[in-house]
């Protein structure tokens, strides 16, 4: 067997050290140890590729869904996985990787291996390269299928799932399954692993729709260059253009600041990477709150054995954070991070009929992975800029659910500020899509503008699809 870039797929079996050395040229140039572009692993007539994009699916039409987000992330392959729970696989292959036939998915032929339960597998696939993928009931879980060569990075990895899926169990660990060797990878592919071509048959209509797409951009282009702005071509994908602020100062919102995509990713990376249990001692609480453009955070532990002691705790915890003990049973850390924010601007805002209209919509379709989604009335919001700007109103936001579901919120929470995020630590008998061990909470607010704004309505506009990293 050999591991070898998609275009360079080698069907003679090299040596060990050949097969080390190639991925570790894959990888040199990677800070984190991390292989970001899909390889293959070529057994007999079976090709393997390993690092796929996977998203998570809730629609009711899971294929159907994930189909619609292959087209709208241009890839060009994907696989599906799952029923109850689904997931697809993306890959974006060009040139002579586009027309590669005959590609198994290893992460879907996993997922058939293990179609109930929660399970992850670390595999060695070459010497000091190993490889991630978890499952949850037969459907790859995103942000797994990846290649790594640190083993404590993937530790980390695991632990974080594990916050995710508390009920997550490790392959070949003790009192578990053994795990999957490459061969019984390989034996476990059929039909369904097979990756399917992205819109092969649509190529004549996508053709013609950007011929004619060119020639109206000739004819129509130079008389709207609104929307070739840096602040519109940032809010139609979803993100902050550097320096907002600058480009429109009579418009900016002064002491207003909404976190948006970037700053929902980054607050909830702060809960996924916090200790579930420290040398006994298990997470029982934890909260940040929004304090000048950072988040001041604390959590609170509980002994739960005898062997656990405060010496340990504290070897557990990062040096920067203080610790506290208020009792022989408890601890209680302190520590703050940095809040990414952008100051509160009319073009990356919708107007309130859209919000009504569309955002709704889509926050509607992931309700069933939430406990709660409650919304407020809209209130004008105090600061006026000038005589005939835009006027900006505020909804109260709050929303409840297990800390997995939460993956799903970034795409659409351009316009939201939070001034709390809270995790709880509570017994459940049984997980299901809206309960879960760790139920987490976000309480904040989300802005609007009562004056149309076209770059705002077209980001809106984009089709609609429910599909979010883990």
């Amino acid at each position: 067997m050999c591991l070898s870039p998609l275009a360079e797929v080698i069907r003679q079996p090299p040596s060990n050290s050949r097969r080390s050395s190639l991925l570790r040229r894959r990888l040199k140039n990677d800070t984190e140890g991390a292989m970001t572009d899909p390889f293959v692993l070529s057994a007999g007539r079976t090709q393997l590729i390993f690092g796929l994009e996977w998203h998570a699916l809730i629609e009711a039409t899971p294929a159907k869904a994930g189909r619609r987000l292959a087209r709208q992330r241009r890839a060009t392959h994907m696989a599906l996985t799952g029923s109850a729970a689904a997931s697809v696989g993306l890959a974006f292959l060009g040139g002579a990787r586009r027309r590669a036939t005959e590609l198994h998915s290893a992460a879907q032929a996993v997922a058939s291996m293990f179609p109930q339960g929660t399970y992850t597998l670390m595999l060695e696939v070459a010497a000091g390269v190993y490889w991630l993928v978890g499952v949850h009931e037969g459907a790859v879980i995103a942000r797994t299928d990846v290649l790594h060569r640190d083993t404590a990075l993937v530790r980390t990895l695991i632990t974080e799932l594990t916050m995710a899926y508390p009920h997550l169990v490790e392959l070949g660990t003790p009192n578990a399954p053994s795990a999957p060797t490459l061969s019984d990878i390989e034996s476990a592919v059929s039909s369904k692993t097979l990756l399917l071509k992205v819109g092969s048959a649509r190529s004549f209509g996508i053709g013609f729709c950007l011929v004619f797409g060119l020639l109206l951009s000739a004819l129509y282009g130079p008389f709207n260059t609104r929307h070739t702005t840096e602040s519109d071509r940032a809010v139609r994908d979803g993100q902050f253009a550097p320096g907002f602020t600058s480009l429109h100062p009579s418009t900016a919102a002064p002491g207003v600041r909404v976190h948006g995509e970037a700053g929902l990713d980054g607050l909830l990376h702060v809960f996924y990477s916090l200790p579930v249990q420290a040398d006994d001692w298990v997470l029982q609480h934890a909260a940040c709150l929004d304090v000048a453009q950072s988040w001041q955070c604390t959590a609170h532990y509980h002994r739960a054995a005898h062997s656990a002691s405060n010496a340990a705790f504290l070897r557990a915890m990062p040096s920067s954070w203080r610790v506290d003990f208020p009792s022989l049973e408890t601890a209680h850390v302190h520590w703050s991070t940095q809040a990414f924010t952008a100051a509160l601007h009319a073009d990356m805002l919708a107007h309130k009929s859209d919000n009504d209209r569309l955002l709704f919509t889509r926050l509607q379709a992931i309700s069933k992975a939430f406990q709660r989604i409650d919304i407020g009335i809209s209130t004008p919001v105090v600061e006026q800029i000038r005589e005939g700007g835009p006027q900006y109103q505020r909804r109260s936001l709050h929303i409840d659910g297990p800390l997995r579901s939460f993956s799903f919120l970034p795409p659409y929470a351009a316009g939201m500020a939070w001034t709390k995020a809270e995790l709880r630590h509570q017994p459940i008998d049984r997980a299901d899509a809206r309960n879960s061990r760790f139920v987490f909470s976000l309480s904040g607010a989300l802005y609007e503008t009562t004056k149309p704004n076209f770059a705002a309505d077209e980001y809106a506009s984009k089709p609609e699809f429910v599909a979010a990293p883990l």
